[in-house]
Formats: C-alpha cells, structure tokens, sequence
C-alpha cells in the first residue's frame, strides 16, 4: 500500500505517538526503562549505521551526485570573489553546508519515504566531506597565525 498521510496521522503522528508511548512507560515503569537505555540507545545507533549502508548501497548514483553538489558548493565558495583567506574557508564550508532542517521537513512530506533515508544519507555524507575539511583548514589558519617561538641559546 502506498503512503498515506491520513493512514500514519501525517507528519506529526510518526514523531508523537512513539514519544507519548515512551514517556506512558517510562512513568508507569521508571527502573525497567533506565536498566534498557543502554541497550535501546545501542540499537538505535546500530539501526542508523544499518539505515545508512543500505542506502548507500541502493541510492548509490543518487549519492555520487549528492557527493559533487558538496563538493562543487565547496569549490565555489571557497573560489568566490574575496581576497581574504579565512572568508573563503567560511563561505566554502557555509555553502557546501545544506539546511537539512528543511530538507527533512519536505522529505517527510513527500509520498515516498526513502527521500528521507537519503537526506539522511546526505547528512553524514557532508559531515563525512566537511569536518576534515573544516579542520584541515583550522590547522592552516593556525599555523599562519602561530606567533613566532622565542629562540633560546
């Protein structure tokens, strides 16, 4: 059966309804759910680690082309107009950078839920691009504006 808004409540129903549920137990049965936190929060990270892989696997030309957006939005920021170094490193960071805040509210409104999984996917595909570059650049800025070391004899 296709999506439906109506069938999962629309866009509220799948994000409350499990936290209303969670906070119902987690009131009528407090110790049973601090001893599953731990067990809960590992498969939370081993079902996104899971989520992710498969998309990868089954978008993987949908994720080569997120790969070029990021990193032409990098080069093109990074190659604007500014004489000054750390500007560019910001506006090349700042643009390669999309808002997945709102790419994920039009994903969830979307009738087909793997646009979801791979603006997920395209989330940690940035993280997996910028946070090197975003400390490459750090240790470059660094190191031009390191005041010189005393030379002792």
């Amino acid at each position: 059966m296709p999506y439906s808004r109506d069938r999962y409540g629309g866009i509220p129903g799948p994000l409350l309804l499990p936290l209303a549920a969670g906070q119902v137990i987690y009131g009528h049965y407090e110790e049973t759910t601090a001893d599953l936190q731990p067990l809960m929060s590992r498969a939370s990270s081993i079902s996104l680690i899971f989520l992710l892989v498969l998309t990868t696997l089954l978008n993987f030309s949908s994720l080569i082309a997120l790969l070029l957006l990021v990193l032409v939005a990098l080069a093109l920021g990074y190659l604007a107009v500014s004489p000054d170094l750390g500007i560019r490193r910001v506006l090349g960071l700042s643009t390669a950078q999309r808002n997945l805040s709102v790419a994920f509210v039009v994903a969830g409104s979307l009738p087909n839920p793997n646009v979801v999984a791979l603006v997920a996917a395209a989330e940690a595909l940035m993280l997996v691009i910028l946070m090197p570059v975003a400390g490459d650049f750090s240790k470059r800025a660094r190191a031009v504006t390191a005041p010189a070391r005393p030379h002792i004899i």
